[in-house]
């Protein structure tokens, strides 16, 4: 799960977790949210299908696995991402390398791109221009040349009719073609641009050109639960989904179908491949989505340790929202001959208008939040916060003063009722949902239109995945960030730092907090008071006076917008 940024602890050998929201925690305990229960209760029919059809064996290997970690649980361990319902430690690091001198691999098809007449008459120049209007950077030799039209992929026809579009987007574009053609591929574009696809289409194509007889061929590799749910919700008649929440022995009875592809978190992807759950000999492509957040989780020596088990040529794809350092550094010693695509501006969410919200105290943030929300009763809202218990607070203030909200976060229950919570807040039932940063990453949420950093972000790529998770898709989105005027200067410099990344105006405030220049022009405007308000909870947070705002407390508030200075 994604996350507490609350820690940025590695994931060495004797290293563990102990922020308890980290997506290597994110787990269930069967601890539930009563907010979010009865609205759950309220909007929807549970009816889980029960098949009591198990494979004795991985039962066995389970409990085995179970008495096992409790002899050595007094070892140096690494706290595993998905599986603390089948013992507290996982051995993610304790793959056996292999020797693949002495492996016989079948042949598999690499290239399978046939490029269309249209594009292969582009000359040079026609190609170049085509990458300068998309933004469109490519580094690497012979690139495939890029398409401006789904029909000239020239996919298979039964995939062709399941794209609704005719326009790719910049990173479908070019990435495509040069997934087609069996390139290793990193791939860099911003939130919402179609990264998914630009690897799925392409990856699909790839498992129907090899051999019936052997699979699995593909497996993606994503962070998060939510983000391989969603992943094998696009994909949902090829992919096997192997992540922690679910029981193995429901993910085993899914390989036994001839899974093709399988898609999962790192450590329930080890896992299962200790328990003989797949073989990896022949996967002949393998993708990690959200490479950046992986390696900033710690998951590095995990994604090692699975692709230490692949045939060496395997075909290699990775995608990000961000390009750090590390994972440039990661990708030059894992990739092969690749191709590096980024699409320009990845952090500049042009169809996000950004602003930042100053209060006088941390208690006008939820006074703020008490006004904007009934102003916009008929759109979705996704508030962020850094704790679970934060966002519990802040929830149930919310349920008080009738305004139903949910949150979500590593303990909300169950995988079934973490996913049941976003499957309300994405059909509209409930319209504002509270959450960490397990719901930055990756998720995508139809029609959202607002955002809001309750607390500011731990660090830049957060901020980034948060705000986009409106404006996605060529829709327009507002992303609100609220500041204390005493706001710690760690946290002031990480918003800086995003919005000054993101092209976006860094109001005059926050550049004097950090002795900066102040900028041309000041956007101040006053915000009027809020609602006489419903007697809080005693935990929430408590102002220095009154728990109503005043005229006199309004004025203190300032709007200070972080424009777009983007060239139109």
């Amino acid at each position: 799960m994604n996350l507490e940024n609350d820690n940025k602890k590695g994931c060495g050998e004797s290293e563990i977790i102990e922020k308890e929201d980290l997506a290597l925690e994110a787990y269930m305990r069967g601890e539930h949210v009563d907010t979010n229960t009865s609205i759950l209760r309220s909007v929807m029919e549970k009816g889980y299908d029960s098949d009591e059809e198990v494979y004795a064996t991985a039962k066995a290997i389970e409990q085995e696995e179970r008495n096992e970690m409790e002899r050595k649980s007094k070892r140096r361990k690494v706290l595993d991402d998905s599986d603390k319902d089948l013992g507290q430690y996982s051995k993610t690091l304790d793959l056996r390398p292999i020797n693949h001198e002495t492996k016989k691999y079948h042949k598999f098809k690499r290239n399978i791109y046939v490029e269309s007449e249209s594009v292969k008459n582009l000359s040079p120049d026609q190609v170049d221009n085509i990458r300068v209007d998309l933004d469109i950077h490519i580094t690497g030799a012979q690139p495939a040349r890029p398409v401006t039209s789904v029909k000239e992929f020239n996919m298979d026809p039964s995939l062709h009719k399941l794209i609704s579009f005719d326009k790719p987007t910049p990173i479908q574009s070019q990435a495509v073609p040069a997934i087609l053609s069996g390139r290793n591929v990193l791939g860099v574009a911003k939130t919402g641009s179609g990264k998914t696809f630009a690897y799925l289409w392409p990856l699909f194509m790839h498992v129907m050109s090899q051999p019936v007889d052997h699979y699995p061929n593909a497996l993606i590799v994503a962070p998060t639960r939510e983000l391989a749910q969603q992943i094998f919700t696009e994909a949902i008649k090829y992919v096997a989904p192997i992540y922690g929440g679910v029981e193995k022995r429901e993910q085993f009875k899914l390989l036994k179908k001839r899974c093709h592809v399988i898609i999962g978190t790192p450590g329930r992807i080890i896992d299962v491949y200790q328990l003989k759950g797949f073989e990896a000999k022949t996967i002949t492509m393998v993708v990690l989505d959200e490479a950046d957040q992986m390696l900033s989780m710690g998951f590095e020596p995990q994604v090692k340790s699975i692709l230490s088990q692949v045939r060496p040529d395997c075909q290699m794809v990775m995608f990000s929202a961000t390009c750090m350092s590390k994972l440039q550094a990661f990708a030059s010693n894992t990739l092969r001959d690749a191709l590096i695509i980024k699409v320009a501006a990845t952090t500049n969410h042009s169809d996000i208008k950004q602003q930042v919200i100053m209060v006088p105290t941390t208690a006008g943030k939820y006074e703020w939040l008490l006004r904007f929300i009934p102003q916009h009763k008929n759109e979705r809202i996704l508030v962020f916060c850094n704790t679970r218990e934060a966002c519990d607070t802040l929830a149930t203030g919310l349920n008080n003063h009738g305004v139903t909200s949910m949150s979500l976060h590593a303990e909300s229950g169950d995988q079934e009722e973490r996913q049941n919570i976003l499957n309300v807040f994405r059909s509209g039932h409930v319209k504002v949902m509270i959450a960490t940063d397990v719901a930055s990453r990756g998720l995508d949420v139809k029609q959202l239109h607002f955002v809001v950093n309750y607390q500011i972000a731990k660090d830049v790529a957060t901020h980034v995945h948060r705000v986009g998770r409106t404006g996605r898709a060529g829709d327009k989105g507002d992303a609100y960030t609220l500041v204390v005027r005493d706001e710690d200067i760690d946290s002031v410099r990480v918003l800086v730092d995003a919005l000054q990344q993101s092209d976006q105006q860094v109001p005059d405030e926050l550049r004097s907090r950090l002795g900066m220049r102040s900028s041309s022009k000041s956007f101040n405007k006053s915000v009027p008071s809020v609602m006489q308000q419903k007697k809080m909870p005693s935990n929430l947070f408590v102002r220095s006076s009154s728990s109503t705002l005043t005229q006199s407390d309004a004025k203190k508030f300032t709007i200070l917008p972080a424009r777009n200075s983007a060239k139109k």
